[in-house]
């Protein structure tokens, strides 16, 4: 018996041995749950002798137990990969009907239905849902295969673009003809996504070209001191030029020179884009801004009176003043030519 016995030993270890082996040929296994072996005691069968005279007859495998515990989360490129934080499983099932199946593993896929399936072709099962995302049936019986439909809303054509952008006033410009292929004949470009009917992604380009400027007795560009510039605009489509009513000549933008030297009681919109790439906004220089540049004055809501506040300025000329901080979208600042303003509130009235 005793040969037995050492023998029974053995093939337990064979089995925790094939158990941890299995652990470690899946630990790449998406899904898969780590088992342990559990061992009981083999005593005699004569239960009528006295336990403390009894010598055992060996170990026999009692169970093998697999650990439901959640794993770790892993980052894939595919987006049908999913994972369940907590208890509960994938439902599948096979075409036709087959008997319902329970998973962890998420890693999931498109068949040549839209079916959304698993590697062994089981087709994840779900409840339905209303436009709104409530579910509408529950219970196995409420259960339907998840199939992704071939598209996804009405695709819109692109009908407007709105950009912002800035365009420098001191640009140079160039007497070459516009040509895309070629940087020197154009100052700037823009780069936007559109849209067809189709819903198929374009690129629409713009290409921003400074007019030439009047020039001196010696040739030489003289750049305007009140700010003011005129640009040409060329739009693409991928490699198709935009045109208007027929024509494909560009469009021309003016930007209108900054009024400078406004009256005492005169106001100037300010708006302001606060975050944390903050733009500055440009307002002629008064006073008070251009003999120190720390502070404004900020007209109240009832447009009588204005109250001095302090704001960070930043590039200046002799017409224009950058203002840094300091106000908030959609305050109007008041600018005076009188540098010796007094006290902290105005009387506009």
């Amino acid at each position: 018996m005793s040969f037995y016995t050492s023998l029974s030993g053995l093939q337990a270890s064979q089995t925790d041995l094939s158990v941890i082996s299995h652990n470690i040929a899946n630990v790449g296994t998406n899904g898969f749950k780590k088992s342990h072996a559990q061992f009981a005691d083999v005593m005699a069968s004569n239960f009528a002798t006295d336990p403390t005279k009894q010598v055992g007859s060996g170990v026999v495998v009692k169970a093998n137990r697999q650990e439901f515990k959640e794993g770790n989360y892993n980052n894939s490129a595919n987006a049908l990969d999913l994972a369940i934080s907590g208890d509960g499983f994938f439902a599948v099932q096979n075409p036709g009907k087959g008997p319902l199946q329970y998973t962890r593993n998420g890693a999931f896929q498109v068949d040549q239905q839209n079916y959304v399936t698993d590697s062994s072709g089981g087709r994840l099962q779900v409840l339905p849902v209303d436009t709104d995302g409530n579910v509408t049936a529950t219970g196995l019986d409420g259960l339907a295969a998840l199939q992704l439909p071939a598209t996804s809303g009405e695709p819109i054509a692109t009908k407007k673009v709105t950009m912002d952008l800035n365009l420098s006033s001191t640009a140079a410009t160039t007497p070459m003809a516009f040509n895309r292929s070629n940087l020197a004949t154009y100052n700037n470009t823009t780069i936007t996504k559109i849209y067809d009917p189709s819903g198929n992604a374009m690129t629409l380009t713009n290409y921003y070209v400074r007019k030439p400027l009047p020039v001196d007795a010696n040739g030489n560009a003289i750049q305007p001191t009140d700010g003011s510039s005129t640009w040409q605009v060329y739009s693409f489509v991928d490699d198709q030029q935009l045109k208007v009513q027929g024509s494909a000549d560009p469009v021309e933008l003016t930007f209108d020179k900054v009024p400078a030297g406004l009256n005492r009681g005169q106001t100037i919109d300010i708006r302001i884009t606060l975050g944390a790439a903050s733009r500055a906004v440009v307002a002629p220089v008064g006073g008070w801004l251009e003999a120190g540049g720390s502070s404004a004055f900020v007209l109240d809501a009832d447009g009588a009176h204005a109250r001095r506040r302090s704001v960070k300025t930043g590039r200046r000329n002799p017409e224009q003043v950058e203002i840094l901080s300091g106000l908030n979208p959609g305050e109007r600042i008041v600018i005076s030519n009188t540098a010796s303003v007094k006290g902290d509130i105005l009387n506009i009235r």
